[in-house]
């Protein structure tokens, strides 16, 4: 069926009418395929393809094969799927009212499959189309789950799927993602001492500011000493002036002592660059942060 799906999908980019007459040449063969399938992510792609093309075969189609959906959802351990198959269902069912019979049948399935799961990037897809379907069950379920999350984070090598995991709770209740931000802060301060990517660092400490504040600013001190040797590593003039914009959103002067001990370093960076336009945009981040500093390194750089 994904190939189905992924055939359908290439004649509806090329030309939509011929995805039509194709669609009803061969609908009559997808219910039988959707019931003996076990691959809901395939399942999930071929309902998709169909009502990209035609709303009303696609709603056909689903009604004709809803009864399978819960048992396979039962039968499943693919967390990723199991979200792209409810996604699927919703995007058919603008009423919600498959969608939501499907979740109410199989919440607690869910709920067993997300507390055994290690995978944070399925697990954000299901809590997203779970509250997607209905806010209520997406709270139960979060209820039910969260007190698995904190492990989860602290195994996690991730710093993105953290991140999106963290703002997927607060999306569904905002207490609940400050008690998990709580329980893992000092392992978020760990991830970003270990990592290298400074656009993640910056996701990271933006998405946590969302949630708490206080917190951003507690681990920004942890790990601001790590900050100044991440920046003295990195080349890209364009996320470094970024990082800087987000600290000195956080604590101005924190923000100072960074650069202040980052400068020489920065100027080389600039010196080194051929391209005008990140210089400009790490030297208006750096203005913000203090206007002496950023006239400094355009006398030392020859930049005006």
């Amino acid at each position: 069926m994904g190939a189905i799906a992924r055939l359908l999908n290439s004649v509806r980019k090329i030309e939509e009418e011929t995805a039509k007459e194709l669609l009803n040449e061969t609908k009559d063969t997808y219910a039988d395929k959707i019931r003996a399938s076990s691959d809901m992510g395939a399942i999930g792609w071929l309902l998709n393809s169909v009502r990209k093309i035609e709303e009303a075969t696609a709603r056909s189609l689903l009604h004709e094969t809803k009864d399978t959906y819960a048992d396979k959802i039962g039968a499943s351990s693919d967390m990723g799927a199991i979200g792209w198959l409810l996604y699927s269902v919703r995007e058919i069912d603008k009423e919600k009212e498959t969608a939501k019979e499907l979740l109410h049948e199989t919440s607690d399935s869910i709920a067993d499959k997300i507390s055994a799961s290690i995978d944070l990037w399925a697990i954000i897809g299901v809590l997203y189309s779970v509250r997607e379907i209905e806010e209520a069950t997406a709270r139960e379920l979060l209820h039910e789950t969260s007190d698995t999350y904190a492990k989860k984070i602290n195994a996690s090598t991730d710093p993105r799927a953290i991140i999106e995991l963290l703002y997927s709770v607060r999306e569904i209740e905002e207490a609940t993602a400050r008690v998990l931000l709580n329980q893992t802060k000092d392992s978020i301060a760990d991830k970003i001492r270990a990592s290298i990517n400074l656009g993640a660092i910056e996701w990271l400490l933006s998405r946590v500011s969302e949630i708490d504040k206080a917190t951003e600013r507690g681990i920004l001190n942890q790990t601001k000493d790590s900050i100044v040797e991440k920046i003295r590593a990195n080349t890209d003039l364009v996320a470094i002036g970024m990082l800087l914009d987000r600290v000195s959103g956080i604590d101005n002067e924190i923000a100072r002592g960074i650069l202040n001990q980052t400068k020489d370093s920065i100027a080389d960076k600039i010196r080194a660059s051929t391209d005008p336009l990140p210089k400009i945009w790490l030297l208006k981040s750096v203005r913000v942060i203090e206007e002496e500093t950023a006239e400094w390194l355009e006398k030392e750089t020859n930049v005006e």
